[in-house]
C-alpha cells in the first residue's frame, strides 16, 4: 500500500480545483504506480480530474484514460 495516498489525494483535489476554476488543463505524473495504491484508487484519481475537465499524462505510460464500456 502506498503510504503517501492521502497527501496524494490532497493534491489531485486541489488540482482538480485549479482545473475547474481554468489554472491548468492537465497533470503529468511520472507513473500511475507512484500515486495511487491500486487500480480502483488511480481510476478515482484520473477521474476526479477528467470530471474536472483535464487531462492527466504519464511519462511511462501516455494519456491515462477512463475506458469505460
Amino acid at each position: 500500500q502506498n503510504l503517501k495516498y492521502p497527501v496524494a489525494l490532497k493534491h489531485f483535489v486541489e488540482l482538480a480545483r485549479q482545473i475547474e476554476v481554468g489554472e491548468l488543463q492537465a497533470v503529468v505524473i511520472a507513473n500511475s504506480r507512484y500515486i495511487s495504491c491500486g487500480v480502483y484508487d488511480l481510476y478515482m484519481k484520473v477521474g476526479r480530474i477528467a470530471a474536472a475537465g483535464g487531462k492527466v499524462y504519464s511519462v511511462d505510460e501516455g494519456l491515462l484514460e477512463l475506458p469505460i464500456l
